[in-house]
């Protein structure tokens, strides 16, 4: 048996020494591609503290604002575009009331002095009505969509999830973004 693997050992060193030489010899765009295509890692306040999306136990979708602008995501009524098992209406009894469901757990009532059960928080702050809720994603860093039981964080109540809407922080600089079309 040691025979044999004295026999095969130069065949195997060969082999290795040759594909180490190609290695060195990889053009450094090469390198540097395979380095601008890696994934950027998605970062969450889903616990109400940053963290990797891979690392949140809790059933959770985010969208950046590449997402949203990609998306046609303009209101949050529009957010069950791009979220699963979400749905997202405007109600006709309120003006700007939102009737939400995740998941199936939902209620379309607006009563001021029911909470809902899915909840609605922005900038970190719960509304503990549903009325209002109904606005304009403009110039957002981040929605998360909360899937299941979120009364430890965000309330009581909130048995069907949370719509987490965090806004961009003010840069100081003055700016603008314009688009436009014809027929």
């Amino acid at each position: 048996m040691r025979q044999h693997f004295l026999r095969m050992s130069p065949i195997a060193i060969a082999t290795v020494a040759t594909s180490l030489g190609t290695v060195g010899s990889l053009p450094i765009t090469t390198i540097a591609r395979a380095q601008d295509s890696l994934i950027e890692e998605v970062v969450v306040t889903a616990r109400k503290r940053q963290e990797s999306l891979q690392d949140v136990p809790v059933a959770v979708t985010a969208l950046t604002p590449n997402q949203l602008e990609r998306g046609s995501i303009q209101r949050t009524t529009d957010i069950d575009k791009m979220v699963p098992n979400v749905e997202l209406h405007q109600t006709y009894i309120g003006s700007e009331s939102l009737s939400a469901s995740i998941r199936g757990i939902g209620f379309d009532d607006i009563e001021k002095s029911l909470e809902p059960t899915v909840g609605v928080a922005v900038d970190g702050v719960f509304m503990a009505s549903n009325s209002g809720a109904v606005f304009d994603l403009f110039d957002v860093e981040s929605v998360e969509v909360l899937r299941g039981p979120q009364g430890t964080l965000f309330g009581r109540n909130t048995i069907g999830g949370v719509i987490n809407v965090t806004r961009s922080k003010p840069t100081g600089e003055v700016g603008c973004e314009v688009t436009g079309n014809f027929r």
